[in-house]
C-alpha cells in the first residue's frame, strides 16, 4: 500500500508477482515466411500449422496454455498427424487443468463462470460452491 511518499505493507509474509514471459522467437522466422501475432507469438491454427506450409510450432511460443504437459500433448498429436496416419488429430484446448502451487493451492479446469454464461446463457448455468481441505491438512495429526 502507498500512503503518499513511502510504501508500507502488512498482513502478509510474502508477495508472489507473476509478470509473464515473452516468447523467444528471434531466430529469423520472417525469412522463412512464418508470421508472429501482435504479442510476438508464432501464429498457428488449431493443427499447429504456421503461416508457412510445412512449418509447425507448438508450446509456449504459440501463446496458448503455456504449460509443459500441454506442449507435450500437442507434440504427440502433431507426430500422430504427420507420421501416424491420423490427419484429424489435434489437441483440444478447452478443458486444460491448471494449478498454482500456492497457499492455499488453487486449481481450475474448463470455462470460467463468465465464459460459461456468455457461451450457454445465464438460464443454463448452475453454480455449485464447496469447500475442501487438501490432503496434507486432512491427515495431519499434530
Amino acid at each position: 500500500m502507498t500512503d503518499g511518499a513511502e510504501a508500507t505493507s502488512s498482513g502478509y509474509d510474502c508477495l508472489l508477482w507473476a509478470i509473464g514471459r515473452s516468447p523467444n522467437v528471434e531466430i529469423g522466422l520472417e525469412h522463412a515466411g512464418v508470421e508472429l501475432d501482435g504479442h510476438g507469438f508464432i501464429k498457428v491454427d488449431e493443427y499447429q500449422n504456421t503461416t508457412k506450409k510445412g512449418v509447425y510450432a507448438l508450446g509456449d511460443v504459440c501463446g496458448k496454455a503455456l504449460l509443459t504437459p500441454v506442449a507435450i500433448q500437442a507434440a504427440r498429436r502433431l507426430a500422430l498427424r504427420i507420421f501416424g496416419g491420423q490427419p484429424e488429430m489435434k489437441l483440444d484446448y478447452n478443458n486444460i487443468a491448471t494449478v498454482v502451487f500456492s497457499h492455499p493451492p488453487i486449481g481450475t479446469v474448463g470455462l470460467t463462470e463468465e465464459q460459461a454464461r456468455k457461451t450457454y446463457g445465464d438460464e443454463n448455468i448452475k453454480v455449485h460452491v464447496s469447500r475442501s481441505v487438501n490432503m496434507y491438512h486432512a491427515v495431519k495429526t499434530d
